[in-house]
């Protein structure tokens, strides 16, 4: 099964930038899984935004932003 990673983003106060702080693996066996199970993870996580990654592509690899939704 395709491996993912979601990249899990915060912010230390309001006004600050949010910086990258873990990284998730997900093994799903489509994005559309790979989308849920981040979501899912995200509300035990509470990062500000998360972005899910395709390892199996060599560039440009993000496909989802969940501030923005797909990319």
């Amino acid at each position: 099964m395709p491996l993912y990673v979601m990249d899990c983003y915060y912010r230390s106060s309001p006004y600050a930038e949010a910086v990258l702080r873990e990284s998730v693996e997900i093994i799903a066996p489509a994005r559309h899984v790979a989308i849920d199970e981040a979501r899912r993870r995200a509300q035990i996580l509470t990062p500000t935004y998360f972005e899910l990654r395709d390892t199996s592509q060599r560039s440009d690899n993000l496909f989802f932003n969940s501030d923005t939704g797909e990319v």
